[in-house]
């Protein structure tokens, strides 16, 4: 089969025969457990002031965030002392602090949370969640994720969780390790080494366009296709491209001749120092692939901190969005 002829056929997934066998687990203490269900985005059921709220869950945002709306509903005050001026994909936003009392995940409890109200972004994707809970939050803990099973855990850093906490075979990827509590590592795209990281917060995984060119592939390349605009967890529209490749290789998981999307970004933006009531942003090179929610739902997964390893397990169904 050739790879123009793979453009015919789903896209195959092919494991190691040999993946790694479950250990005997070490205890990990589990913090918070909620019901999360992937709708585009992967969203959990979180509550304010005991009223239900849904709210993204966003491996790749720096910050905990709430709609406007949200934050007049409830009576929540905006800090208008401390601004943040944002310069990102998407133009200028201005930003302020709020405290989110007794906020909840599942059956864990945060009393005073911090987070951020951010001007001209109302809504979350689709118009159709309150905000999005960011790695300010998500960091601090080792997470899993369980799309299929509905369920969404936050434990407590564990240096022996070098298994995740469930029998099945796993494969074990290595993570960098990085400050700012994203998700990266690396991956092989027809052969070739890519940094990659995980955004629960994007509806389908895709290539950056400074990926793409890595591998010879621009807009104008044979092959080429016009995908159609979708909104993410920020609710913007986002013109992409799409292009079947040959291979992607995940350790020792294996995708034969995904059709993978290819969108342009620009920064992502995290707040360093206040200057006279600004808070400068500090901008870093994006990751070359978003792995979003399309490759969460086909998996378990376990993201430990502590020992800077990603765990998963593929359970069934398309890795990518077709």
């Amino acid at each position: 089969m050739t790879a123009r002829a793979g453009t015919l056929v789903a896209a195959l997934v092919l494991l190691s025969a040999s993946p790694t066998r479950a250990a005997e687990p070490c205890k990990i203490p589990l913090v918070a457990e909620a019901k999360i269900e992937h709708k585009g985005s992967i969203y959990v059921q979180a509550s304010i002031r005991g009223e239900s709220v849904p709210m993204v869950v966003h491996t790749s945002s720096a910050v905990t965030s709430i709609s406007k709306t949200t934050a007049q509903k409830f009576g929540l005050e905006l800090s208008r002392e401390t601004r943040y001026s944002l310069h990102g994909t998407h133009g200028e936003l201005e930003a302020y602090n709020v405290t989110v009392p007794d906020f909840v995940i599942g059956n864990g409890r945060f009393p005073e949370l911090r987070a951020m109200v951010i001007e001209g972004r109302d809504s979350g994707a689709a118009g159709s969640s309150v905000g999005a809970i960011g790695t300010d939050l998500l960091g601090a803990f080792d997470l899993e994720f369980d799309v299929q099973g509905g369920r969404f855990v936050l434990h407590e850093k564990t240096r022996c969780a070098h298994a995740p906490p469930w029998p099945a075979d796993f494969i074990t990827v290595q993570l960098l390790p990085l400050l700012s509590g994203r998700v990266q590592f690396s991956v092989k795209i027809d052969g070739r080494t890519l940094n990659a990281e995980l955004d629960s917060g994007a509806n389908r995984s895709f290539l950056t366009s400074v990926g793409a060119r890595k591998l010879g592939i621009t807009r104008d390349s044979p092959g080429i296709e016009r995908a159609s605009g979708r909104a993410d967890a920020d609710g913007q529209p986002q013109e992409s491209y799409a292009y079947r490749f040959q291979s992607f290789e995940l350790e020792s998981e294996t995708v034969r001749y995904p059709r993978l999307f290819i969108r342009d970004v620009l920064t992502k933006l995290y707040p360093q120092t206040y200057q006279g009531g600004q808070v400068k942003a500090r901008s870093e090179e994006p990751p070359d692939l978003y792995l979003g929610a399309d490759w969460l739902r086909a998996h378990r997964v376990y993201i430990g901190r502590a020992t800077d390893e990603m765990h998963f397990t593929y359970l069934s169904g398309p890795i990518f969005e077709k």
